[in-house]
């Protein structure tokens, strides 16, 4: 019997939203790192913005060191404005603080926009193995629900980013805490998908190609099947792993969510694989 899982929790009296994610105030999150900074560190930010020839410079140490522009930012700024030796300095000062604030709202609108675009595909993603009808998922999911879901990774490929790979960690997360285990595994089951889809080639011609794109579920079947047609054998599965695994720690980002899906896919199916070959 499969066990039914739905974004609104089921087993309880009245339905209850089950909430993924949500955003903190702008400046907020911002607030939080590094309060204490000394000034020193503080007044070279200032003076490499101060120093910026372009807006384009300018904005570009904006975005090098977003996550700088906390409460002691704002304070020591101000302190040097209030303590300025002339009034030019003093109204330099203050064009800076308007100029910089305006372009740290925009990083972080841009950044919530990105966010929020990235929950749509990972909810599109995951609501294609749900019931249509109800929205509810039945786990384990079937293999015609998981073909549905794996569909609906290959026709978003060009979307499904850091950003939403990122964003499915955080609901697993989220669902794991709020003790939906259901949900935990639906969410495991599209990231297993994306990982074999980014990693198998496209045609998925050679053998481990295929067992790299199957579901977990069906490797041991393909795993046997190649090696008895004498397909695939243990020095061609190790070597064809091996390269990528190099291919996922040099051309992906250092400790980025696709790197480890990735990275964490491939040490699955390896360890699965020494009970067949």
């Amino acid at each position: 019997m499969r066990a039914c899982v739905r974004v609104r929790v089921c087993g309880r009296k009245g339905p209850v939203t089950l909430r993924f994610g949500g955003s903190a105030g702008r400046r907020g999150r911002a607030a939080a790192q590094g309060k204490n900074r000394d000034k020193e560190t503080v007044d070279e930010l200032i003076h490499l913005l101060l120093a910026s020839k372009t807006e384009e410079d300018k904005a570009k140490a904006v975005a090098d060191n977003v996550l700088s522009f906390d409460q002691s930012f704002w304070l020591r700024l101000a302190e040097r404005a209030d303590q300025a030796s002339s009034q030019e300095e003093k109204e330099e000062l203050g064009v800076l603080a308007n100029s910089v604030m305006k372009m740290v709202d925009n990083l972080v609108r841009a950044t919530e926009t990105q966010m929020e675009d990235s929950s749509t595909v990972l909810q599109e993603i995951l609501s294609a193995s749900a019931d249509p009808a109800t929205g509810e998922w039945q786990v384990p999911l079937n293999a015609r629900e998981v073909e549905s879901m794996r569909q609906a990774i290959e026709k978003r490929a060009d979307k499904v980013d850091e950003a939403v790979i990122a964003n499915a960690y955080a609901w697993m997360r989220k669902a794991s805490v709020d003790n939906l285990p259901g949900m935990v595994e639906v969410i495991q089951t599209a990231l297993q998908l994306y990982a074999g889809l980014a990693l198998s080639g496209p045609s998925h011609g050679e053998p481990l190609d295929k067992i790299i794109a199957a579901a977990p579920a069906d490797w041991d079947r393909l795993l046997r099947e190649e090696v008895e047609a004498g397909r695939l054998n243990e020095d061609a599965f190790q070597e064809g792993l091996q390269k990528r695994m190099e291919g996922v720690v040099i051309g992906l980002e250092s400790g980025s969510y696709r790197q480890r899906v990735q990275a964490e896919y491939l040490k699955e199916l390896e360890n699965r694989a020494k009970a067949v070959l």
